[in-house]
């Protein structure tokens, strides 16, 4: 099974989509084939899906990732992998190991929207790399071109993610069960060219 090609997305999405992103901190590496065993224990890890009501067992999770891969195909689904700088995470290995994954699923309805989603290991909570990973991928989609707007929805008890979405610039529009954040391109604009002018 190979991975499915980029063809028909817009100009500007390809080098997000097959090279990634990086930070000071961290790196968003496509997610590819071999990368199944992250993704299952993700989503089968009853500490990281405690607030999302998806904890399922290893053949859903495996199915999930096959979709994952073929909604990717529909243009519709992303998915990147968290993988630490080596130096701020030291291994034996060459590469960086992942800890976790990022999403970006497209609005059907609404091309200028889309919604970003996060999965952590619990033993990298509370690390600095949620607040880096959210505010990478944001960055990275704003600055494509492609979006006027994005969201960002978890569980009401999910107050971890509430203060991920705050720190990020994101503005709640929604207080339901299913709580929902919003941020505007034209809002992250003007907060970058406000940091820019707080470092001149």
């Amino acid at each position: 099974m190979e991975l499915p090609t980029l063809a028909g997305l817009p100009d500007s999405w390809p080098q997000l989509l097959q090279s990634g992103a990086a930070c000071s901190a961290l790196r968003l590496r496509p997610m590819q084939i071999n990368d199944e065993a992250l993704f299952v224990a993700l989503y089968t890890d009853a500490q990281v899906q405690a607030y999302t009501g998806l904890t399922c067992d290893a053949v859903t999770a495996q199915h999930w990732f096959r979709y994952a891969l073929t909604a990717r195909a529909g243009k519709q689904l992303f998915y990147w992998l968290i993988e630490p700088e080596p130096e701020l995470e030291p291994k034996p290995e060459a590469s960086a190991q992942a800890i976790g994954l990022v999403a970006v699923q497209l609005d059907k309805c609404n091309s200028g929207t889309a919604e970003l989603g996060i999965l952590l290991q619990a033993s990298h909570w509370r690390q600095g790399y949620g607040k880096q990973a959210l505010a990478l991928l944001r960055d990275s989609c704003f600055a494509c071109g492609e979006f006027s707007e994005l969201v960002v929805q978890h569980q009401l008890a999910n107050q971890s993610m509430a203060k991920l979405a705050t720190h990020c610039g994101f503005i709640q529009t929604s207080a339901a069960a299913l709580v929902r954040w919003q941020q505007l391109y034209d809002d992250w604009q003007q907060s970058r060219a406000l940091a820019k002018q707080g470092q001149a």
